[in-house]
C-alpha cells in the first residue's frame, strides 16, 4: 500500500503572508515534485493511502478524490491527518485534493496530490490438449503461474458438467459418441492478479462397434421383474455397453475390462467408500452401487467370456439394505445346431396329481414347519416358440415363466419372483446351504423340470422364499414335489 505525504507546516508558513488575501485561498500547491510527495508503503491495486502532517490551529480537513474522468470518487471532512480509499480500480491514476480551512471555516489552502493504484497481472493462459486413452479421454493442460486451480467446464447432450480441480489433468468418461469443447480457465490465487482468458480445445469420442449380444440380466436387488433380456455390445475402443440395465430404456451401463477381466465401470461417479454410483431409471432401486474392485478372495465384478458366449457378475448394493451379486449371460458354452422344429406342445390345462413338502408358519403349534399336501389343482401352460408360462402356479393368481428344450425334455425355470397373494416371493431350485446363509443373492439357481412323452411335467425340486428388504430371506416352502399331469381336451 502507498501512503502518500502531503507537504509539512514548514511548508504553509511558507505562503502564510498570501492566506489573507481572498484571490490567494484557493492557491494550489501540487505535489508532483519528490520533497512534497512521499512514498511511505507500496499501493495495493484497489485502494490508496493518503497521510499529512497535522496544521497548527486546523481541527479538520476536507478531501475529495477523484478519477481520470474528473468524477468525484469520494468525498468528505476528518479530524484526522491520514484517509484511506478502497474498492479503486487497478492501474488507474487518482487524484486526491485536502482542503486546510480557516478559522471562519474558508479554504485558506488546497492542496493536489495524484497517485496510481497496482496494477494488475492477469493469468496467462493455459495450453489445453485433449487425447483418446481407450474409452477415455485424457485432458491435460500446463500449469500456470500464480493459479490456485481451474475451472473447467463441457456440455454433454446440451447439459453443462463443470467443477475445479487443483490438478492440471482431468480423464473424461462414458462420453458418448460425438464432438467436444472443453473449456478451461486459470483462477487466481491472490490480489494483484487476475483469472486467465478461457481456452477452449475441441475433440471427439470415435468408437465403432465390434459384435453385439442378446442375453438375459438377472438383478439381485428386485424383488418384482428381476430379469429381463439386454443387449451387450463391443466396441473398438476396449468399452461395452450393456442396454437397458436395469429395465429401463435409455439407461446403459458403460465398462471396461482390465487385463485380469475385472470391470472398470465407466458410467456414473465414485463415492468415497470406492462403490460406483449409477443411475438405473428404475423406481424400485434409482441408484445401483457397484463394487467393482478385487482383494485376496477373488474379483467381486468380472467378465468371462467370448462374442459367442459368456457371463458378466457385479457385487451390488441399492446403498441401504440390499445387496447381491448381478449377472449377464448370453449364448451357450456348447454351441450346438439349431434345434429342428418340434411338433411338441405343452400349452394346456394340467391336474396337480402331487404337491407336498414343508411350508413355515411360525405360529403353528408343532414348531415352525408343516408339511403340507395338496393335490386335485389346475394350472395353466401357455406355449410361444421355445418360450411357456405356467399361471395360476400354487393355484393361486402367480405366473412362472420359462424354456423348453424339447431333445433333453426338460424346461428351465429361472430363478423368479412370484406374486402369490399379493406377496412377492421368489422361486429358484432350492439350495440347502442357505440355512447357513440367509442372504437372498444367492436365491438363483435355475429349476429344470422334466417332461414325459405323454406331456406330464415334474417340477418337483424348488423352494419359495420370501425376501426382506434388507436383502435377508427366509425358506417359506421347502422339499417341494411337484407333478402336473396334462389333461386330455
Amino acid at each position: 500500500m502507498k501512503k502518500y505525504l502531503l507537504p509539512a507546516l514548514t511548508i504553509f508558513v511558507a505562503v502564510a503572508s498570501f492566506s489573507s488575501c481572498s484571490d490567494d485561498n484557493d492557491k494550489v500547491w501540487v505535489t508532483d515534485a519528490p520533497e512534497i510527495g512521499i512514498n511511505i508503503n507500496d499501493a495495493t491495486y484497489t485502494s490508496l493511502t493518503f497521510e499529512w502532517e497535522s496544521v497548527k490551529g486546523v481541527n479538520q480537513y476536507g478531501y475529495e478524490l477523484t478519477g481520470p474522468d474528473g468524477s468525484i470518487t469520494a468525498r468528505g471532512v476528518t479530524d484526522d491527518t491520514t484517509v484511506t480509499f478502497t474498492g479503486l480500480q487497478p492501474s488507474t491514476t487518482y487524484t486526491l485534493t485536502v482542503y486546510i480551512y480557516g478559522p471562519e471555516g474558508t479554504v485558506t489552502r488546497r492542496i493536489v496530490l495524484t497517485a496510481t493504484t497496482g496494477t494488475v497481472v492477469k493469468l496467462s493462459s493455459p495450453e489445453v490438449t485433449a487425447t483418446a486413452n481407450g474409452a477415455r479421454i485424457d485432458v491435460n493442460w500446463t500449469p500456470v503461474e500464480n493459479a490456485g486451480y481451474y475451472h473447467y467446464s463441457y456440455l454433454v447432450d446440451g447439459t453443462e458438467v463443470s467443477g475445479d480441480t487443483e490438478e492440471c489433468a482431468l480423464q473424461l468418461r462414458a462420453l458418448p459418441v460425438g464432438q467436444y469443447t472443453i473449456s478451461v480457465t486459470a483462477i487466481a490465487s491472490g490480489e494483484g492478479f487476475a483469472d486467465s482468458d478461457a481456452v477452449n480445445c475441441t475433440f471427439s469420442r470415435i468408437r465403432n462397434e465390434i459384435w453385439n449380444v442378446k442375453g438375459i440380466y438377472m438383478s439381485s436387488l428386485l424383488r418384482s421383474g428381476n430379469s429381463w433380456e439386454s443387449t451387450l455390445t463391443a466396441f473398438d475402443d476396449g468399452s461395452y455397453v450393456l442396454s437397458d440395465w436395469y429395465g429401463v430404456p435409455g439407461y446403459d451401463l458403460e465398462f471396461t475390462v482390465n487385463n485380469d477381466y475385472s470391470l472398470e465401470i465407466e458410467s456414473g461417479t465414485t463415492d468415497t467408500w470406492g462403490y460406483c454410483l449409477v443411475e438405473s431409471g428404475n423406481m424400485s432401486v434409482p441408484t445401483v452401487s457397484i463394487w467393482p474392485y478385487s482383494d485376496e478372495y477373488g474379483m467381486y465384478s468380472a467378465f468371462d467370456g467370448t462374442q459367442e458366449y459368456g457371463t458378466i457378475w457385479y457385487y451390488v448394493t441399492d446403498g441401504a439394505y440390499g445387496y447381491g451379486y448381478d449377472t449377464f449371460d448370453w449364448g451357450d458354452d456348447e454351441p450346438t445346431e439349431p434345434d429342428a422344429p418340434s411338433d411338441t406342445d405343452l400349452s394346456g390345462r394340467y391336474n396337480v396329481t402331487g404337491w407336498s413338502g414343508l411350508e413355515c408358519y411360525w405360529f403353528t403349534s408343532t414348531g415352525y414347519w408343516n408339511e403340507f399336501a395338496y393335490n386335485n389343482f389346475e394350472v395353466e401352460v401357455t406355449q410361444n416358440g421355445n418360450n411357456i408360462t405356467l399361471s395360476g402356479f400354487l393355484g393361486g393368481d402367480g405366473a412362472i415363466t420359462g424354456t423348453v428344450d424339447y431333445d433333453a425334455k426338460t424346461i428351465t425355470f429361472p430363478a423368479q419372483d412370484v406374486n402369490i397373494g399379493g406377496y412377492y416371493y421368489r422361486f429358484a431350485f432350492e439350495r440347502y446351504d442357505l440355512w447357513d446363509i440367509f442372504d437372498s443373492s444367492v436365491v438363483n439357481d435355475a429349476l429344470i423340470a422334466t417332461f414325459d412323452d405323454n406331456l406330464n411335467i415334474d417340477m418337483s425340486g424348488y423352494g419359495l422364499y420370501y425376501v426382506y428388504d434388507d436383502g435377508s430371506l427366509y425358506v417359506y416352502f421347502s422339499g417341494v414335489v411337484q407333478q402336473m399331469s396334462k389333461i386330455k381336451e
